[in-house]
C-alpha cells in the first residue's frame, strides 16, 4: 500500500488525545502527556488537524478523552521529526518521532493548548 503524499508544514496543528490524568485542573498539560509507561515516548501519536475534526480525533480515544493542540514547528524546533503515518482506522494519524527526554516532554507539554478538556468517567452506578 502506498501512502498518500501529505506534507506536514511547520504551521500545521497536531492533535494529541489526552486522558484526564495527563491534564492539570487549570487546563495545563502534564509532561507525562508525552510519555509512554512513564518513559519519554520516541514515537508520540498525534493527528494532523487539517485531516480530521477535534470531535473525530477525541472520539478515537477512550470515553472522556480530551484533546490538546500543538503547532508542528514546536517539536521540530526541539529536534523531532513530524511524520505522516496514516492508519486504516485513522487517516489523520501522524507521529512526533525522535530522541525524547523528560525535559523535552515538559517543553512539548508547555506548548500544548487544551481545546477539549477530558472528562472523568465514573464506572459507579448512578441513582
Amino acid at each position: 500500500m502506498s501512502l498518500p503524499n501529505v506534507t506536514i508544514n511547520d504551521d500545521d496543528l497536531l492533535y494529541r488525545r489526552l486522558h484526564h490524568t495527563r491534564v492539570y485542573e487549570d487546563g495545563s498539560v502534564k509532561s507525562i502527556a508525552y510519555m509512554f509507561n512513564s518513559r519519554p515516548d520516541p514515537e508520540v501519536s498525534v493527528d494532523l488537524a487539517r485531516l480530521t475534526t477535534p470531535e473525530e480525533a477525541a472520539g478515537r480515544g477512550k470515553p472522556g478523552t480530551g484533546l490538546g493542540e500543538i503547532v508542528t514547528s514546536v517539536p521540530r524546533a526541539l529536534g523531532f521529526q513530524v511524520e505522516y503515518r496514516p492508519l486504516p482506522e485513522n487517516p489523520a494519524h501522524s507521529q512526533i518521532e525522535g530522541h525524547n527526554t523528560k525535559a523535552l516532554c515538559k517543553q512539548l507539554a508547555e506548548a500544548t493548548q487544551m481545546i477539549l478538556m477530558p472528562q472523568k468517567i465514573s464506572n459507579a452506578p448512578t441513582e
